[in-house]
């Protein structure tokens, strides 16, 4: 007998594990991102290769491509390439169904008198989602975040094309740290849009991780404020990134110091390290053409330019600067043009001939260049700040997950943004062209712009129901949103606010946010539900007398220990 074979007691168990674990691989990978689909198609295309290129009669051939038919038109319907705007899950009745079948085909294929291959195959063939089990009950027994959006991610683009994208040798630069109200109001000011899920079950800030990771080899290297440092402690955790850093300001000064404590830190590792810094806030289409661009780059950034990357605007817009570059590529890359001026935003007139010029780029605000050409750029150009930054990073302590930058220094610093500070002044200056679908997401008509649209041009999120409505973009955080007859309108729903907007003007959002704060009022700041390292706490009833909340406290967490001396608090556990 083949001593690859089980029998008697071994293939009873064989049999049980295969079971339980196809199951419960299929169930836990389970989601509206299609990843269940993707996998089980991949195993079931697998088997199927097997049986037809068996001598024996293909007798489990008709089922098998019944199987997969259903699988690749879930994943096809789930990834939006039927021109579905929606997405399915399995659920538990339709996980174990395909858990079950699996499980029949792979103890029917390996036993038997004449089987199509060993028992050990079948753990080839489902290895993955077996080791996203694995993965998944490891987090649990160490009670960390059981959802790994990234690995998730790069399962899914393992049947893709982007899964061939080999990591650049550069260390990705995410810029956290804006607290920008222009999506208010989705976005307050402790609870940015970085950290918002708009049309996609991520946030911008994972998005952005999951693209430089794909896209880069060196751990990311975040600079965020303090105050928001738990959210992209937690969020960068649930997207199974590991070794990043998380370089804490403690006040906002824009772009230019930002880079330069990132570039600080980065030469710790490598003298030689090479930066990609991008905002965390921006939509990126095409993962491919964005590691192209960045590939593109690295030459013009080991000969000791400021790369910056330009979008080919496809429309006049009077919301983005611009950038216009020399038609002769620069002399370090045949990728590279010459920076002849960067050029604030025009108005609607002067964006139209720069659409016809062909010369002209939007400025994405992404860069690389060498750590060390940057802090040379900034000695030349701003002493003051590249001595502060250095100060404040070599006083800077640690703290759990953080580096904490020294407040003092780091407060002296002038708030610049890079472009301004560096880029304007310096003579090494490079655009690279980068052709994907772009966005900084800068307000509720950009959003409605990079979703998924209907027939009727309507993007919607949360419980909607739209009658002769067109071109609308309708998000419903906690309620039914009804809409009749409107055209090119926003509505944004939140627990506490709900902002009802012409989306071509939806830019002047950030008045009703200025006004907000100039009367001091709550809801420019957090949101009804308010998130903690521990959990989260939403206000249901605050009065001058009483005040009632809802506290959700994660699994392994605790809450601080209080004392009150002029008011009692009760705690009811549910």
């Amino acid at each position: 007998t083949d001593p690859l074979l089980l029998t008697g007691a071994a293939a009873t168990v064989f049999s049980i594990v295969c079971i339980i674990g196809v199951i419960n691989a299929i169930n836990m990978i389970d989601g509206a991102d299609g990843l269940a689909g993707g996998i089980v198609s991949i195993s079931l295309a697998a088997l199927l290769v097997i049986v037809i290129s068996a001598d024996t009669t293909p007798d489990l051939a008709p089922g098998l491509v019944i199987l997969l038919g259903a699988t690749a038109a879930f994943l096809l319907f789930n990834t939006g390439m039927l021109g579905a705007n929606k997405k399915i899950f399995l659920g538990d009745s339709g996980s174990m169904f395909l858990g079950i079948m699996l499980a029949s085909y792979y103890i029917r294929m390996s036993q038997g008198d004449n089987p199509y291959f060993p028992p050990v195959i079948a753990g080839w063939i489902f290895g993955l989602p077996l080791m996203d089990s694995v993965a998944v009950m490891d987090s649990a027994a160490a009670r960390q975040p059981l959802i790994n959006y990234c690995i998730k991610y790069k399962m899914t683009a393992f049947m893709t094309i982007r899964h061939s994208l080999k990591p650049l040798p550069v260390t990705p630069v995410i810029l956290a740290g804006g607290s920008g109200t222009r999506l208010w109001p989705m976005s307050r000011a402790l609870y940015p849009k970085q950290f918002l899920s708009l049309n996609s079950e991520k946030s911008l800030l994972q998005e952005t991780l999951c693209r430089a990771v794909q896209c880069c080899a060196a751990p990311p290297v975040l600079v965020c404020n303090e105050e928001h440092r738990f959210l992209t402690a937690e969020q960068t955790r649930a997207t199974g990134v590991r070794d990043s850093s998380i370089l804490l300001e403690p006040v906002a000064r824009n772009t230019a110091p930002a880079i330069a404590v990132a570039a600080w830190h980065v030469l710790q590792q490598d003298a030689d390290a090479i930066m990609a810094v991008m905002p965390a806030d921006h939509i990126i289409a095409d993962v491919k053409e964005f590691h192209q661009s960045l590939k593109n780059a690295i030459e013009p950034a080991k000969a000791g330019s400021l790369a910056t990357f330009g979008i080919l605007p496809s429309r006049p817009e009077t919301g983005f600067g611009y950038i216009r570059a020399d038609n002769q590529a620069s002399t370090c890359s045949e990728h590279a043009l010459k920076i002849q001026e960067f050029v604030e935003k025009p108005d609607e007139a002067t964006a139209r001939s720069y659409v016809k010029g062909g010369q002209y780029y939007w400025n994405a605000g992404i860069f690389m260049f060498k750590a060390s050409t940057y802090l040379e750029q900034l000695l030349m150009h701003e002493p003051d700040m590249h001595h502060l930054t250095q100060l404040s990073y070599q006083r800077s302590q640690e703290d759990l997950d953080f580096i904490r930058l020294e407040v003092e220094s780091f407060s002296e610093i002038r708030s610049e943004s890079i472009d301004f500070s560096i880029m304007e002044k310096a003579s090494n200056r490079v655009v690279i062209p980068l052709s994907s679908a772009w966005s900084d997401v800068g307000s509720w008509e950009a959003v409605h712009a990079a979703g998924k649209a209907d027939e009727n041009g309507n993007v919607t999120v949360g419980d909607t129901m739209l009658y002769d409505s067109s071109n609308c973009y309708i998000n419903a955080d906690s309620r039914l949103v009804a809409t009749i007859g409107l055209e090119g309108i926003g509505v944004i729903e939140t627990k506490d606010c709900i902002l009802v907007t012409d989306l071509a003007r939806s830019q002047e959002t950030k008045l009703i946010a200025q006004h907000l704060q100039q009367n001091q009022r709550s809801e420019i700041d957090l949101h009804s539900v308010v998130y903690r390292p521990w959990g989260s706490y939403e206000s249901l009833a605050d009065d001058s007398r009483f005040q009632v909340k809802r506290i959700i406290v994660k699994p392994g967490a605790k809450l601080s220990s209080q004392k009150h001396f002029h008011r009692s608090e009760h705690r009811g556990v549910v």
